[in-house]
C-alpha cells in the first residue's frame, strides 16, 4: 500500500507542475517584428548590409531589418544585392 501512495504523489506532483508550467503570464510579451520585414546582416565597422548567404561578410555577422539597415546609413552589398 506504501507503495501505491508513493506513486500517487509522484502522479500528483508531476501533474501539478506541468500544469504551473503552462499557467499563462501575466507580464506583457513584447510584439514580434512585422513578418514583411527581411532580416539582412551588417558587420561593425561595414558600410554596406548582407544576406546572409553572402561570401563577402564577414564572420562577425550582426542580424538587423532592413530598414535599421538604411536608417544608420547603410547601403546593400553589390555581391549578394539583399533587395528593397
Amino acid at each position: 500500500m506504501k507503495y501505491f501512495y508513493k506513486i500517487l504523489i509522484l502522479f500528483l506532483f508531476i501533474n501539478i507542475q506541468i500544469l504551473a508550467d503552462e499557467a499563462p503570464s501575466t507580464e506583457p510579451q513584447p510584439e514580434p517584428p512585422p513578418a514583411t520585414e527581411r532580416v539582412v546582416y551588417i558587420t561593425r565597422t561595414g558600410q554596406r548590409y548582407h544576406l546572409s548567404t553572402c561570401r563577402t561578410l564577414s564572420q562577425t555577422r550582426i542580424a538587423v531589418t532592413i530598414s535599421e539597415a538604411r536608417r544608420s546609413g547603410l547601403t546593400p552589398c553589390g555581391t549578394c544585392r539583399p533587395g528593397n
